[in-house]
This record gives structure tokens, sequence and C-alpha cells, in this order.
């Protein structure tokens, strides 16, 4: 890599010696995505019909986790050397196997976040509802008002939980946290569970917030939205 960065300071347009340098970037041990991709995007505007050029930029989108740019990249680089049998041309034609999987499963993910948003969003609209028809009950507000601040008080404990989905990454990176932290947690999927749901939006109302989606985890009546560590632990503390 040194030797690699003390060639480009010579020798800045030398394609080999970047690509060597992307490669080098891109291993498990450095994971330089930053310096991976300015690269990447330099040896496209020297050479973009470059079959390895191409399947660099598309290995580096893949690294990152950028799944339609690398199917795009990885496309060009697969048609590109079609008529070859080299190790770029198989190593094109691997990642983007693996890229169009992982596309799919992004769009999917992001099809059931819209729905449970949706249902978020019409579940908030009949608690509203509900509760303006409560309070419209004048001979039971009072027995209302006082069955909310027990069931508040009752609520409000230190207890920590987890609403999630099933299918959730983040939820599933949450309970890990979780579980480290050695905090006993419940969790709760609120797409199978209609009353955890209407309990989360209870302590969003009550906390000013509005949840579009999951992990949330709860630490007494406080909320922490999306997978968010640092936030996590520090709450678990409070209440250690």
């Amino acid at each position: 890599s040194i030797f690699c960065e003390r060639g480009l300071l010579i020798d800045p347009d030398n394609q080999r010696l970047m690509r060597l340098q992307i490669r080098n970037y891109l291993h498990p041990d450095i994971k330089f995505y930053g310096g991976a991709e300015e690269l990447a995007d330099k040896l496209i505007k020297l050479a973009p019909g470059e079959q390895e050029n191409q399947l660099l930029r598309g290995r580096v989108a893949f690294e990152q986790g950028e799944w339609e740019v690398a199917v795009a990249w990885l496309e060009k680089a697969a048609r590109a050397g079609r008529q070859l049998n080299t190790k770029e041309v198989k190593e094109a034609w691997k990642l983007l196997d693996l890229a169009r999987a992982r596309a799919r499963e992004a769009k999917a993910a992001l099809s059931m976040t819209e729905r449970l948003e949706k249902r978020l969003k019409l579940t908030r609209q009949r608690m509203r509802e509900l509760m303006k028809s409560k309070q419209a009950e004048a001979s039971a507000s009072d027995d209302e008002a006082a069955a909310q601040q027990q069931e508040g008080k009752t609520l409000a404990g230190a207890d920590v939980v987890l609403y999630m989905t099933s299918w959730c990454q983040y939820c599933r990176k949450a309970r890990q946290l979780l579980d480290e932290l050695g905090v006993p947690y419940s969790k709760k999927d609120i797409e199978k569970d209609s009353s955890a749901m209407e309990e989360l939006l209870r302590y969003a109302e009550e906390s000013g917030v509005q949840v579009k989606g999951v992990p949330v985890v709860r630490v007494g009546s406080k909320l922490v939205l999306g997978y968010n560590p640092q936030r996590i632990r520090a709450l678990v503390n409070e209440v250690r």
C-alpha cells in the first residue's frame, strides 16, 4: 500500500498502480472505502471501457452496500469480458450474482418497511380517533383519566423493551447489543402483536416523536428510534 502511494505520487495516472491500490484499500484489514472509491472513479474517467476498471468500480460499490450501483458496473464488466475466461471475468460474474441477490433483498425489505409505515400511520390515526371518542364521554372522563395515570405509572418503570419485526436486520443488531449488555429485556413484534404497536405509539405520542419504523428500544419511558448503540448503552447504564 505504501509503495503504491509513493508510485502514484510520481505517476498519478498509472492505472496498474491504481488497481493494485484499490485492492489494497478493499482488504478486510484495511477497508478504506473512501480512498478506493476515489481511485475507482478516477480509473473510470481515464478508461471507462476497460473491463478491470469497471470490475473494480463495481466491487467498491458492492463493499459499500450500494447494490444497484454495483449491479450496473458489474454487468458492464461481465459483458465486456464475456468472450474471455480470465479471473477478472469470473470475479465479475460471481460478484454480479451476489449484488443482484442483495439488491432484491434490499427492495423486499424496503417494501416491507413501507407497508409497516402505512400500518403505523393507520394505527396512529385509529388511536387518536379512539382518544377523541373517549374524551367526549363526559361521564367516564374522570375514571378514564385515573386509569391512564395508573397505566402511565406502570409503564414508566425501568423495563427494557425492543419493538421489532422478524425481517428487520437492524432489529437483530439491537438484539445482539442488548444480549451483550446483559440486560433483561422483552421483544415485541409490532407486526404480529397489535397491542405492542399501540403501546409503542402511545409512548411515542407521550414523547412527542413519530415512529416510522423499527427497531425502537424503550428503556423505561425513553425511546431510542432506530439502531443507535451509543444511546442504547447510555440509557441501559442509567437504569442499572
